[in-house]
């Protein structure tokens, strides 16, 4: 099942951190969804999918800042999707000079 957002809407991804060597993360892992950690400001996720005529379209795959209690969860039958609105987005990193966005 594919997931589109609308209405200026950003499909994200949480950044895997590196995993512990903790029996009892893991046991926190399985009992807990992996969603970004919201006590900070913002938090780096990756761009997944961009509403139709959005401007991040040519950005999808990369990592964007947002601010973290922007992001939400959409739960359709067993997925969560974690969406945030075009406007919590704070930048972009990436890997080259884009130069459409300087």
């Amino acid at each position: 099942m594919f997931f589109y957002p609308r209405n200026k809407y950003l499909l994200v991804e949480n950044v895997e951190e590196k995993p512990k060597d903790n029996s009892q993360d893991l046991a926190l892992k399985f009992l807990m969804p992996d969603l970004p950690k919201k006590d900070s400001p913002t938090v780096v996720m990756r761009l997944k999918a961009v509403s139709p005529g959005s401007d991040y379209i040519k950005l999808v795959n990369h990592f964007v800042v947002v601010q973290s209690h922007l992001i939400e969860t959409v739960k359709v039958r067993d997925h969560n999707y974690l969406v945030v609105p075009e406007h919590a987005v704070y930048g972009v990193f990436a890997d080259e000079k884009l130069n459409e966005y300087i």
